[in-house]
C-alpha cells in the first residue's frame, strides 16, 4: 500500500507543478481549484499511509505521523515566504503551489524543493539577463532600489509615487497647472483619464520582483518550482 500511495503522490506532484507552470505561462495566473483539490488529495494519500499490509491493518500512529508531516509541509512555505509576498517579490500562486507540494510530499521534501527553486530561479534570471544584454542595467536598478529602501528606512517596496514624489507633492503640482489645456504649455494635450489612472495604479517597480531579470523581464517562479520539484525527486539530500 505504501508503494501505491507513493506513486500516486508523485503523479499528483507532477500534475500540480506542470499545471502551475503551464497556467502561469499561458495566463500569468495559477488557478486555485486544481491546487486545492491536489492538496486535499495529498492529505488523503498521507492518511492512507496508516494502512499497512498484512494482519496489522490500520495503524493510527503511522497515519497521524504522515498527516502531521503533511500539515507541517503545508504550513512551512507560507511561514517562510509570507515576507516575500508582502514585499511583492513572490506571488500568492507561487506560495500556494509550494503549500500543495508540502501537503503531498511532506516538510522535508518541500524544503528541498524550495532550496532548489531559489537556485534555479536565480540561474534562470541570470540567463535571461545575459541573453538580453541587460545584466548591468538590471543590477544598477536593483542597487537603486536597495538604496531607496535604506534611505526610507523600510523594507517595504516603494511604488511609483515614492519614485516620483509623494501624493501630496503630486496633488500640489497638479493644482498649479492651468485649467485650460490650450493655455497649458507644460503638459501639452489634455491627459487621457485612463492613462492617468494606469500611471497612478499601485504596483511594484521592476527591481522589487525577486526573480526579475535585467530589463524587467520577469522569470516565472513556477518554472523554478517545477525544476526544483524534479531535482528534489531525483537528487534527494
Amino acid at each position: 500500500m505504501e508503494k501505491i500511495t507513493d506513486i500516486l503522490k508523485i503523479c499528483a506532484l507532477l500534475f500540480a507543478v506542470i499545471y502551475a507552470a503551464w497556467s502561469d505561462h499561458r495566463a500569468a495566473k495559477i488557478g486555485n481549484r486544481p491546487l486545492i483539490f491536489t492538496a486535499l488529495a495529498g492529505f488523503a494519500l498521507n492518511a492512507l499511509a496508516g494502512f499497512t499490509p498484512g494482519a496489522r491493518g490500520f495503524s493510527a500512529e503511522a497515519a497521524s505521523a504522515a498527516l502531521c508531516d503533511a500539515a507541517l509541509g503545508f504550513a512551512l512555505p507560507f511561514a517562510l515566504l509570507v515576507a516575500l509576498f508582502c514585499l511583492r517579490a513572490l506571488g500568492a500562486g507561487d506560495i500556494k503551489l509550494l503549500m500543495t507540494v508540502g501537503s503531498l510530499m511532506g516538510a522535508g521534501f518541500v524544503l528541498r524543493t524550495l532550496l532548489y527553486s531559489f537556485v534555479f530561479g536565480g540561474l534562470l534570471a541570470l540567463a535571461v539577463a545575459i541573453a538580453h544584454r541587460r545584466l548591468i542595467s538590471g543590477l544598477a536598478e536593483l542597487g537603486r532600489h536597495m538604496y531607496a529602501c535604506l534611505l526610507h528606512r523600510t523594507l517595504l517596496p516603494y511604488g511609483p509615487r515614492a519614485e516620483t514624489g509623494s501624493a501630496a507633492d503630486h496633488t500640489a503640482g497638479s493644482a498649479t497647472r492651468s485649467a485650460d489645456p490650450a493655455t497649458d504649455h507644460t503638459t501639452g494635450p489634455a491627459a487621457d483619464p485612463a492613462a492617468d489612472a494606469n500611471s497612478n495604479r499601485a504596483g511594484p517597480p521592476r527591481a522589487v520582483r525577486f526573480f526579475t531579470a535585467a530589463g524587467g523581464r520577469a522569470v516565472k517562479f513556477s518554472f523554478a518550482v517545477l525544476l526544483g520539484a524534479l531535482a528534489a525527486l531525483l537528487l534527494p539530500l
